[in-house]
C-alpha cells in the first residue's frame, strides 16, 4: 500500500502475470517512487522492511510510525545535530563513529568538500578545516552553520535557505544517503537518552540492504578551485610561527619571558647527587666507567660552592674591678 501511493499506482511485485512468482521469489522493484533523491532512500528502506518475507522483520504499526519517512525537517534538523554533538569527540575505535565512518564514499560523494558552494564553503573555513571522506566532519559543518546562521553573510544565507526547510533541503538534496546512512549507523545507541525518540526500543531495522544502493549516485565532478582544499587561517598561522620560530621571538614574548627550561644531561642520570640521588639505575653503576662519566659531568658544569665566611671568635669578657 505505502509502494502504490508513492508510486502513484504501482506495485513492488511487478505486474499482475508476474506478481505471485515475484512474491515467491521475493522478487521485487521500488524504481518508480516519485520523490526526492533523499526521500526516496529513506521510502526504499521502510518498504523493504515492510515486504520482508519473514513476519519477524516486518515492523508493526508503532515502529513504522517512528520511522524517518514520517520526519518533520525540524525533527531531522535535531537528529543531525544530536548525531554531531554525540561523535564530535569519539576516539577512532568509538563503534558509533566506526559506524557512521563505515561504507561512507558514496554518502559523502568521495569528498563532500567539492558538492558545496564556494560562499559556503569560504565560510566553514574560516576557523577550521574539514576532511571532506568524513561524515562526521559534514555533519560537524551543517551544525556549526546552523548554530553560527546569523553570523554568516547575506550571501551563504541566501545559499542555504531559511532554517529549517530550505536549510535542511540544501544539505539532503547534495547527499540524498545522509540521513539513511546516518540513522542506521546510530541504531545502536537507540537506547540513549538523545536518541529515545528517534528510534524504537524493541526493533532495529535490517542492514542487509546496502544504503549504496538506495539512490543512483553517478559520477561526480571534482573541482579543485573549492575553498575547503584550504587549510583554515588559524592553522595556516600556527605553521608559520613555528616555522619562523627563533630564540629572539621567544624571548619577546611575554609568555616566554620568565620561563626558564633546563636541560640536563642524560649522563647526570646516574649522579647520586641532588635531584637523581634516587634514580640510579643499572648494576654497574659503581663501575670506574661511570666514575670517569661522573667526574666528566662535575668538571663539565660550572659549580659555584656558596661558603659561608668564617666566624669571628668573640673576644673574652674582661671584668673590670675598681678598687679604691
Amino acid at each position: 500500500l505505502y509502494y502504490y501511493v508513492l508510486s502513484e499506482g504501482d506495485h513492488p511485485f511487478g505486474d499482475a502475470l508476474r506478481r505471485q512468482a515475484n512474491i515467491l521469489s521475493g522478487d521485487f522493484c521500488l524504481e518508480d517512487l516519485k520523490a526526492e533523491p533523499w526521500q526516496i532512500a529513506i521510502q526504499k528502506s521502510l518498504i523493504i522492511a515492510l515486504i520482508s518475507s519473514e513476519p519477524a522483520l516486518r515492523p508493526p504499526c508503532n515502529v513504522v510510525l517512528m520511522h524517518p519517512i514520517f520526519w518533520s525537517t525540524t525533527t531531522l534538523l535535531a537528529f543531525f545535530q544530536d548525531v554531531s554533538d554525540r561523535v564530535e569527540k569519539a576516539e577512532m575505535d568509538d563503534v558509533v563513529l566506526r559506524n557512521l565512518e563505515e561504507n561512507c564514499e558514496n554518502v559523502v560523494k568521495k569528498d563532500w568538500r567539492f558538492h558545496i558552494d564556494d560562499e559556503v564553503a569560504s565560510d566553514l573555513r574560516k576557523y577550521r578545516s574539514y576532511k571532506g571522506e568524513s561524515v562526521r566532519d559534514l555533519l560537524r559543518a551543517l551544525r556549526n552553520k546552523k548554530h553560527h546562521y546569523r553570523e554568516l553573510t547575506p550571501e551563504a544565507q541566501k545559499i542555504l535557505g531559511d532554517i529549517p526547510d530550505s536549510f535542511v533541503n540544501y544539505w539532503t538534496s547534495r547527499f540524498p544517503l545522509l540521513l539513511l546512512h546516518t540513522w542506521n549507523a546510530l541504531q545502536c545507541v537507540g537506547h540513549e537518552k538523545p536518541f529515545t525518540h528517534y528510534y524504537h526500543p524493541d526493533y532495529k531495522y535490517s542492514l542487509d540492504y546496502a544504503t549504496d544502493n538506495m539512490v543512483e549516485t553517478g559520477d561526480w565532478e571534482i573541482s579543485s578551485g573549492n575553498p575547503l582544499l584550504k587549510e583554515s587561517p588559524r592553522r595556516t598561522e600556527r605553521k608559520r610561527d613555528v616555522k619562523f620560530r627563533t630564540p629572539q621571538r621567544d624571548r619577546a614574548n611575554p609568555m616566554n619571558r620568565d620561563l626558564r627550561r633546563k636541560r640536563y644531561d642524560s649522563l647526570a642520570m646516574n649522579e647520586n647527587v641532588g635531584l637523581y640521588r634516587n634514580l640510579r639505575r643499572g648494576s654497574n653503576e659503581d663501575s670506574p666507567q661511570n666514575d670517569n662519566r661522573k667526574e666528566q659531568v662535575v668538571t663539565n658544569r660550572n659549580v659555584t660552592k656558596n661558603r659561608r665566611p668564617n666566624k669571628v671568635p668573640e673576644e673574652p669578657l674582661v671584668w673590670s674591678v675598681n678598687v679604691n
